[in-house]
């Protein structure tokens, strides 16, 4: 405030003392020219609290500064009048004096109505920015603000019945500035160094509140002061807005009463206050806080409430935040109560539904006390305790002899419920005075107590709203008795635990009693009770799933892995599932009754409606169940959302169970016979699993034309294409020419790269390079440029075959070309396409090779070989078979398609019939659209079990190899795989594989040695088919480059268009699967999310730098319920992303990154059993929790993995005993090394690293004991150390394949190999034995089907008289000494192959002799050192 203010304050203090003697009529115009002034001053002292206001709108500071002169000038009018002793020398002239001054304010009162009305346009709030203590004439004007202009606003209203409440809200903030007024002057006196801010928060936030009202009402006056001709309703429409500010500073408020405490809390802290001193402050808050009208019956139990509050409440925690919120909410509950009506002490004595309220509002205070305060719960207080609970006995006793039949229904309740309580508090006590319970469980009993009161009390104001409103609340009756059902099942929750997230759920209750306070008190009409009882307002709804985001995928499997998950859930006993165990137990059990009344009548696809919607419904209700409770599982918040949808389900599922009695009543004969395909799967055997070839059947003659071509003309580069229709075999036919041994022989090198509709140079390049000079990870560092700079050197001077399968358009051929030198060495170019015309552009003189149909015979044979392999067709059957090879025009394809179908069905003439005419029943002249017809067929008719594992392959990459192994493990993960007691969910995977593959629906890329798929794919129509059908069904969501939001993306490698694109708008996909396959900076920068997304896999585009580190944390929180995560092509960096040990559903995690160790908080991923590290750095170890995963199936760390032996004696709780396969733990011979062996007892297969251990003392370096893993069937072992020179080698009896590397053995101990009696497969590679001679046993080997020999320096190798009987394959690589092969090997009956790779010339001429004489069934392949092998 200026000067000119001040001045005119002290003229009018000291005038005012003049006039209190003399004549009244000066007085009276003294007080008036006062109030006029007080009014304009109002102005200025609001926008003191406007700064910004006043720093930019011009209006108010020449408003401003009019009103500084204004101050001046009354100031010297007044002066001047008294020096003149205007008073007693002309009283005449003074009036005058006083009505000039008055004028000249009332001249300026339009402009301050204007100023007024501008701020209020330009949205400045009517509130301080600061607290008003520091600048005490400031808050000493507000205190005469508040005084004076009360009366000015209510004068507006002496006839209207606002007046009532505006005389209400005036005295409350005069109550208020009088008890701020009242506790400087008692407490705090006029010590100088008095400053009742101090910068403390909590004190300014409460007076800047009040003087916020202050200024509010304040400016109210001014307004209405400055408006005087304004109407009657634009004032009410002002006032009324004041009228909402009474909640500001109403007791009922809980942000109003949490302020009070915490200001008074904060003065008691800052000033160390005395216990008198503190009494007072307890009297300003229950006299000016909460009002003098608040009931003395309960004023004790509330001061030493509020004084814990005060005095105890200084540590920081969840539950001591808990408290305070409780402290609060019931002062504000007993507030409500006092104000419904005027209570009276007798009115307590008596039994009505009011005062049993208060008697439970008592005991909720007394146990809240014994919460609060921790020195209380303890022995030596226990008997002034059960003292205080007699009382409370006492007074129930009271109650109950009044309880008599003409009560209502509502206080019996509540009285049965006070007793119930106090006797039980009265037991706990004496529980504890005997010692017979804990301390810890004295405070779990006192809160589950308090919790139950806490919605008994809501439960109970719901019921009396009920019970006796019906007039008020009839619109919304059927509302609040669903409200009153939901409160009901959440307290049936919290009877017996105590949780954390109680405290949500106590909150909510508390909000249902001040709702029905309010209405029973007047202060709510029925519209907005309505309002404040929507369940969104006390629970907020969890946004429940659409059953159409589940997949649409059913299968009964599924039931079983829920039933089987649910059970051992509930073995868990944690939190928050504990909360709704019960819950989960029922539907556990009424699943198990629909599951076995299901099980054997019902198939997915019947035409019995009863029974395929009861089937479909229930399973949907099965993935319900379970996203239901995974999300209890991972989320807090939303516990109380999630529980009541759980509750729904379970009644849902009861009525389905009805529906499930009802069926079963009927005659269960009406069920038995289902019209569905009658579906077999007969037993794959060995013979079977040999390929048919698809199949080339009818085109040999087109094979030699290719042959022709890439043999024979010109010695230029030339290209030679293969073009067709999707379907026709172009890809098999270029594989089998690749294949042949006369393109191993005749090409140097070859290389084959799948192109596809999207391609990727670098990919294109590093295939390539890979299959010409064998992969390295130095390619991985180079640039595009240098790569083809590379593959051009390797290619110089030599004959080259390269395979471009599936080019889609002529810029793929043009990025290639460059890297493809023109040796004039006869090199070739082999192409696929389904454009005739993109050959011709890539080399004009060319002359593509059109594939042509099967014709009708050829097509009939191909059918009949398919389905009957070791004999002909029925002849019932064969001119309906006819007719199906004819519908499929020609297509290879398709053929074999319908072949799967038709083989794995019964073979039935109506059957066959009914195919044939679903084959032709769409007229199509294009055959690629009835080849895709026929695969929707043969999807159809699939078992529904084979129809998930098909559709899985929609996850993998196009013309991608995909790997069995990850495969089956994913499937196995997804809960595809059904369990069964007698069989490994890997062996059945493996079957199911087959089965496809039987039905022409997944083709075989690689085979293992032992014979077993190693590789896969599916057909690009197939694959096709299979993405369609995958998002019909919801079952999958491939995401990739063309997909938004990476199709905004800059595909430039430098980076992203941020202009375009920012994290911020990152997608969010409602999938149940997705499959992303894009570059890892885009990926990383996207952050893409899916709260009810199960599986996550993560496919990386190639890059130039895929050892880069790219910030993924964002996975942990955006995927919640993650069953699957695969990030293997991805590097998190050093540290596993924080949070990622909490997606506790994971049942396949695979990491990568520069990992050197595993966090202990694995374990807390309890359900996972494949567990893959990529580690980029060295050795990564595992934590000793790793011992508590018992469900861990797969481990497998790169390069090596090392574990951590807890110092415990090993028993059954450290084994595990569920994992079979683990790669690559580093061994050595120590007796650590035979503990962790027996810690799997059960490995099935292992890949390991041997480092040396010598033993100096004895001069050997020991060979590890394995022989305690008696169920291991494959060992792969690279050994890494000095000469190895062991005493004996000890490997288990039960090995199927070896392989072993690097160990440089002397022959010798070859025979502890051979006597290996159940060995299949043995790989011996780089030095694993040398010497010069091996020299065969007798007997040994017998059952050995593959070997290979890999990089030995053997050079004589004598055979004995019957040397491995049951070899199939023999593979010689790199053996450059080797003199011979012996020939006695050509006498073996099983003998299938023999391959000589890379080895000596002698070596080679053996085996030349061999396959000069042509033994019929032995192939014979021979590659010269300077060409290679392509290892498919």
């Amino acid at each position: 405030m200026t000067s000119n203010y001040e001045h005119l304050q002290s003229v009018l203090n000291k005038l005012r003392e003049q006039l209190s003697d003399a004549n009244s009529e000066f007085a009276r115009y003294f007080v008036d020219l006062e109030r006029q002034w007080s009014m304009a001053e109002t102005f200025i002292c609001c926008i003191h609290g406007w700064s910004e206001a006043f720093e930019n709108e011009l209006t108010v500071q020449l408003l401003s500064s009019k009103m500084e002169v204004l101050a001046s000038e009354i100031a010297k009018g007044l002066t001047d009048a008294c020096e003149k002793n205007y008073m007693e020398e002309c009283p005449s002239k003074f009036i005058d004096i006083f009505l000039e001054q008055k004028a000249k304010i009332q001249d300026l009162k339009p402009e301050i109505g204007k100023a007024l009305d501008r701020l209020e346009e330009l949205g400045y709030s009517f509130s301080l920015q600061y607290s008003p203590v520091h600048d005490s004439p400031l808050w000493e004007m507000f205190y005469e603000i508040a005084e004076c202009h009360a009366d000015a606003l209510l004068q507006q209203f002496d006839d209207d019945d606002r007046y009532d409440k505006l005389k209400v809200f005036s005295d409350k903030l005069q109550s208020l500035v009088n008890g701020i007024r009242e506790l400087q002057d008692k407490v705090f006196g006029d010590e100088e160094e008095y400053d009742l801010s101090g910068n403390n928060d909590e004190i300014d936030n409460f007076l800047t509140h009040i003087a916020t009202v202050i200024i509010r009402m304040a400016t109210c006056s001014c307004y209405f002061w400055s408006n005087e001709l304004s109407s009657k309703e634009t004032k009410i429409g002002k006032i009324d807005v004041l009228f909402d500010m009474q909640h500001e500073i109403d007791p009922t408020s809980i942000e109003f009463l949490e302020l009070s405490l915490k200001f008074i809390k904060a003065l008691c802290r800052k000033f160390s206050c005395t216990e008198d001193e503190k009494e007072i402050l307890l009297n300003f808050f229950f006299n000016h806080i909460l009002g003098e009208d608040t009931a003395d019956y309960f004023e004790e139990e509330l001061r030493s409430l509020v004084s814990l509050a005060i005095d105890e409440l200084e540590q920081s925690g969840e539950d001591i935040q808990s408290f305070w919120e409780d402290i609060i909410t019931v002062v504000r509950e007993l507030v409500l109560l006092t104000e419904v009506a005027s209570i009276s002490e007798d009115d307590l004595r008596s039994p009505t539904h009011l005062s049993t309220k208060f008697l439970l509002t008592k005991i909720e205070i007394f146990i809240q006390k014994l919460l609060i305060s921790r020195s209380t719960i303890n022995v030596s207080s226990v008997e002034a305790q059960v003292d205080l609970l007699d009382g409370i006995l006492t007074e129930v006793a009271e109650y109950m002899k009044d309880v008599t039949q003409d009560k209502s229904e509502n206080v019996k309740y509540n009285m049965v419920f006070i007793e119930e309580i106090a006797l039980e508090l009265r037991t706990i006590y004496q529980s504890l005075c005997r010692e017979k319970i804990k301390l810890s469980m004295v405070r779990n009993s006192l809160s589950i107590w308090h919790s139950r009161i806490v919605l008994f009390k809501a439960e109970s104001s719901l019921i009396f709203l009920l019970n006796t409103d019906e007039s008020r609340i009839a619109l919304g009756k059927d509302h609040l008795e669903k409200l009153l059902k939901e409160l009901r099942f959440y307290g049936s929750i919290v009877t017996a635990v105590h949780s954390p997230m109680v405290t949500q759920l106590k909150s909510t209750a508390r909000r249902i009693m001040s709702v029905c306070c309010l209405l029973q008190a007047n202060k709510l009409t029925c519209e907005q009770m309505m309002d404040k009882f929507a369940l969104s307002n006390f629970i907020d709804p969890c946004r429940r799933l659409p059953r159409s985001h589940f997949p649409k995928t059913y299968s009964m499997d599924f039931i079983d892995f829920l039933l089987g998950n649910l059970r051992e859930l509930l073995k868990r006993d944690v939190e928050p599932i504990v909360l709704v165990k019960h819950i989960i137990e029922e539907i556990t059990l009424d699943l198990d009754v629909l599951r076995s009344f299901l099980i054997n009548i019902w198939e997915p696809d019947t035409e019995n409606q009863d029974l395929n919607g009861l089937g479909m419904h229930l399973i949907q209700l099965a993935y319900e169940v379970e996203h239901v409770i995974d999300s209890i599982e991972v989320t807090v918040d939303d516990f109380w959302q999630y529980a009541s949808w759980l509750r729904d389900i379970q009644e849902e599922i009861r009525f389905v169970r009805m529906q499930a009695t009802k069926i079963s009543e009927r005659k269960t004969s009406d069920y038995r016979v289902l019209n569905v395909t009658k579906i077999y799967s007969p037993k794959i055997s060995e013979a079977s699993k040999a390929d048919i070839d698809e199949l080339m059947l009818g085109l040999s003659d087109q094979e030699e034309l290719i042959f022709d071509q890439l043999m024979s003309g010109s010695p230029r580069r030339d290209i030679v294409s293969i073009v067709g229709m999707p379907g026709l075999g172009k890809t098999t036919l270029a594989k089998r020419v690749y294949n042949d041994p006369k393109s191993t022989i005749y090409f140097h090198v070859r290389a084959w790269c799948g192109v596809s509709q999207e391609y990727q140079i670098r990919k294109l390049l590093l295939d390539i390079l890979s299959d010409v000079s064998g992969f390295s990870q130095v390619f991985l560092q180079m640039t595009d440029e240098e790569l083809e700079e590379r593959l051009r050197q390797n290619l110089l001077r030599k004959r080259y075959l390269i395979v471009m399968d599936d080019l889609w358009n002529i810029k793929a051929w043009n990025d290639l070309d460059r890297s493809l030198p023109d040796n004039r060495t006869g090199s070739r170019i082999l192409i696929t396409s389904r454009a005739h015309d993109l050959t011709l552009t890539a080399e004009p003189h060319s002359v593509p090779h059109p594939l042509r149909p099967l014709s009708d015979d050829e097509s009939w044979e191909l059918l009949q070989m398919k389905i009957f392999p070791s004999g002909g067709c029925p002849k019932e059957l064969s001119e309906v078979g006819k007719n199906i090879a004819r519908n499929c025009k020609g297509l290879p394809l398709a053929i074999v398609a319908v072949a799967g179908l038709l083989q794995r069905t019964q073979q039935e003439q109506d059957w066959w019939k009914k195919v044939a005419d679903t084959s032709s029943s769409h007229i199509m002249d294009d055959p690629q659209s009835r080849c895709m017809e026929i695969l929707q067929l043969s999807y159809k008719h699939l078992p529904n079990h084979l129809k998930a594992c098909y559709l899985y392959f929609g996850a993998f990459l196009q013309d991608e190899d995909i790997p069995v192994r990850k495969l089956t493990r994913l499937w196995i993960a997804e809960r595809i795989i059904p369990k069964h007691e007698s069989q490994r969910s890997e062996d059945l995977a493996e079957h199911y594989l087959m089965d496809l593959i039987h039905r022409s629906l997944v083709m075989v890329s690689k085979r293992r040695s032992n014979g077993k798929v190693k590789s896969c794919r599916v057909h690009d129509l197939l694959r096709d088919l299979c993405i369609l059908k995958a998002r019909e069904e919801n079952f999958l969501c491939p995401v990739t480059r063309q997909d938004e939001p990476y199709a905004s993306f800059n595909t430039m490698d430098y980076g992203v268009n941020l202009d375009f694109y920012s994290p911020s708008s990152s997608v969010s996909y409602e999938k149940h699967r997705l499959s992303i396959y894009v570059k890892r900076k885009y990926f990383a920068l996207s952050n893409p999310s899916g709260p009810s997304t199960r599986s996550l896999i993560y496919f990386a585009m190639r890059d130039m730098d895929p050892r880069c580190q790219y910030d993924i944390s964002f996975i942990p929180s955006n995927f919640k319920l993650l069953r699957v995560l695969d990030l293997e092509s991805i590097n998190m960096g050093s540290f596993i992303l924080a949070g990622i040990f909490m997606l506790v559903h994971l049942v396949y995690l695979g990491l990568c990154g520069d990992l050197d160790a595993i966090s202990p908080s694995i374990a807390n991923l309890w359900k996972l059993e494949t567990f893959l590290v990529k580690g980029l750095k060295g050795k990564v170890i595992l934590p000793d929790t790793i011992w508590s995963m018992e469900r861990l199936r797969h481990i497998h760390v790169s390069k090596h993995v090392g574990f951590n032996l807890p110092n415990r004696k090993v028993g059954n709780h450290y084994r595990l005993h569920n994992l079979v396969s683990l790669s690559l733990p580093s061994l050595s011979y120590r007796k650590d090394t035979e503990e962790l062996l027996s810690r799997f007892p059960n490995l099935r297969k292992m890949k390991c690293i041997f480092l040396e251990s010598w033993d100096s003392s004895k001069n050997y370096n020991h060979f590890p004991r394995l022989d305690t893993l008696t169920q291991l069937e494959s060992l792969s072992i690279l050994y890494s150390g000095r000469a190895l020179n062991p005493h004996r080698l000890i490997l288990p009896l039960n090995l199927k394949e070896l392989t072993l590397s690097n160990f440089f053995l002397p022959w010798e101990y070859i025979s502890s190999v051979g006597r290996l009696q159940n060995l299949e497969v043995l790989k011996l590679l780089s030095r694993s034995f040398q010497g010069q001679t091996w020299d065969m046993k007798e007997g040994e080997f017998s059952k050995l089907k593959y070997m290979k020999l890999d990089t030995l320096n053997i050079e004589k190798w004598i055979a004995c008289d019957d040397p491995l009987p049951s070899l199939q394959q023999l593979i010689i690589c790199n053996c450059k000494d080797l003199e011979e092969v012996p020939y006695v090997f050509v006498e073996i009956p099983t003998l299938q192959m023999i391959q000589v790779q890379r080895c000596g010339k002698f070596a080679e001429e053996s085996v030349r002799k061999i396959r000069e004489e042509e033994f019929e069934g032995l192939k014979i392949i021979i590659v010269p050192s300077d060409q290679i092998l392509d290892p498919s």
